[in-house]
């Protein structure tokens, strides 16, 4: 017997924890005239209170930002020093 064809499936694939991979919803059909945006951000929220976390909320690190802008800012250097070296 096959269950379920009808219902609405959410599937969180980003957990953000290493213990799971993946994470399924079964929306209620029983929930009816609440829309998509709704329904994913009860999905988040119910995940979040678990401690994990859906790819959408992810976002980098402080240090890894930090970091990023460092090395932007030495790749300028790098290139004005260049720049006025061969150019200059």
């Amino acid at each position: 017997m096959i269950k379920g064809v009808n219902k609405k499936i959410i599937e969180i694939s980003n957990t953000g924890n290493g213990t799971f991979e993946k994470a399924i919803l079964i929306v209620n059909p029983e929930s009816g005239g609440i829309g998509m945006n709704e329904i994913n951000r009860r999905a988040n929220n119910y995940i979040s209170s678990f401690g994990l976390k859906s790819g959408s909320d992810k976002k980098p690190g402080a240090l890894l930002v930090l970091l990023i802008s460092v090395a932007s800012m030495m790749l300028g250097v790098i290139a004005g020093i260049l720049m006025n070296v061969y150019f200059g």
